[in-house]
């Protein structure tokens, strides 16, 4: 013989309910008061964020830093405070790089963002320098040569000789010079935009209310499971 359910219509379900209410009843206050305890001695965790702007050149298309989605992954691979947890995102469109990381310790939260931060800055600090250092060597080569000429220029107004060859020599590395001093000014170095801004995590109300929710669903379910009602559904 084939067991077979018959159909549940809305009135059973009320019937059920009302015959296993004190099981309701009972897992809703469980979860309620479950969710109160846990509000009250919820471990406290603190979340801390910093926001950094990686360096480029203003007015260029070539870059000399790395990308802010080269950071990111670079600094997924870089050993940091133990029990940490970090992570990071890049907004779109922007040279911006957001450092989240939280743990129950405010001073490890604290540190670990302010070592990512001191990192980052650090080398693209060395960066910048040796590429400013650079630009200022070939800048100083260009105003020898440009005082030499000048010098030349001089030499041949004395004697009544044609300079127009020296001028033009003159004004093509004046222009070279001005080229390196514009590059040298749309050079933005990677900066902090935000220190470290660290907030206390703490389970909300609504901790409470999903709590008590989640007994009262259970408190149905088990009601709907109870044996008496199976045994009365089944042929």
């Amino acid at each position: 013989m084939e067991n077979q359910l018959k159909e549940i219509d809305l009135s059973d379900i009320f019937v059920i309910i009302k015959k296993e209410k004190k099981i309701i009843i009972s897992l809703f206050f469980i979860g309620l008061v479950a969710g109160v305890v846990w509000f009250f001695i919820a471990p406290t965790k603190y979340s801390g964020t910093s926001i950094i702007e990686i360096g480029r050149r203003s007015e260029l298309e070539t870059d000399i830093f790395e990308g802010p989605l080269q950071v990111i992954e670079r600094i997924k691979n870089k050993p940091f405070i133990a029990g940490v947890d970090i992570s990071s995102s890049n907004p779109l469109s922007t040279n911006l790089v957001k450092f989240n990381a939280v743990n129950r310790d405010y001073d490890k939260v604290k540190m670990v963002l302010e070592e990512i931060n001191n990192t980052i800055l650090n080398e693209h600090s060395e960066i910048f320098e040796k590429k400013i250092t650079a630009l200022d060597k070939k800048e100083e080569l260009l105003e020898k040569e440009l005082n030499n000429l000048e010098e030349d220029i001089s030499y041949f107004l004395l004697r009544g000789q044609q300079v127009a060859v020296f001028k033009l020599e003159i004004y093509n590395i004046q222009r070279l010079i001005n080229n390196i001093e514009n590059e040298k000014k749309n050079i933005i170095n990677t900066r902090i935009i935000d220190k470290p801004v660290i907030e206390e995590i703490r389970p909300g109300y609504l901790t409470i209310v999903f709590s008590a929710f989640s007994g009262l669903f259970l408190g149905l379910v088990f009601a709907f499971l109870h044996k008496n009602f199976w045994r009365d559904k089944i042929v």
